[in-house]
């Protein structure tokens, strides 16, 4: 079954084979990246906000 590429999360590489969901919590944006056949988590604060309340990771594996 062909899913609709458009609604569906992309990477780095604006591929969209089964990347995780991309998060918005007001602070961070997460985003997908295929690394050695893994999907890698990171974050990115938004404009110049602390993110120190939600304990920031660089990345982390999905």
């Amino acid at each position: 079954m062909m899913r609709n590429s458009a609604d569906e999360p992309k990477d780095s590489k604006g591929n969209d084979e089964d990347c995780v969901e991309i998060k918005t919590d007001g602070f961070n944006n997460a985003q997908c990246e295929r690394i050695a056949n893994r999907h890698i988590c990171q974050t990115y604060p938004q404009g110049k906000r602390q993110n120190t309340l939600l304990g920031s990771k660089s990345a982390r594996e999905c």
